[in-house]
């Protein structure tokens, strides 16, 4: 189970989620609109990027390993995208420990 799951705006087009058994990010397309789905790891406190990917395409998921520390906090924020550029106002944050 998903410790942070963080959903787009304003369509829930897509989501990502940070599971902190095996510390995994996953990220899903949910529709077919044009978009892709991108996402950032980073360090809770200091905003130290931790790690980033995206993945396009309805029904489409991508799955990302990351070796953190035990205790550390993360944020995953996740956005839309389209041609490298991310969509204004389509990204949310969610927060948790590893």
């Amino acid at each position: 189970m998903a410790d942070s799951v963080v959903f787009t705006n304003p369509s829930s087009a897509g989501y990502g989620s940070f599971v902190s058994e095996g510390e995994k990010v996953t990220i899903c397309d949910s529709r077919a609109d044009g978009y892709g789905v991108n996402f950032f790891l980073t360090d809770r406190w200091s905003g130290a990027l931790l790690g980033k990917g995206h993945i396009g395409g309805k029904g489409k998921c991508a799955n990302f390993d990351y070796a953190l520390a035990e205790g550390r906090d993360v944020c995953i924020d996740v956005s839309l995208y389209k041609n490298g550029v991310i969509k204004n106002g389509s990204g949310n944050t969610g927060c948790t420990r590893a």
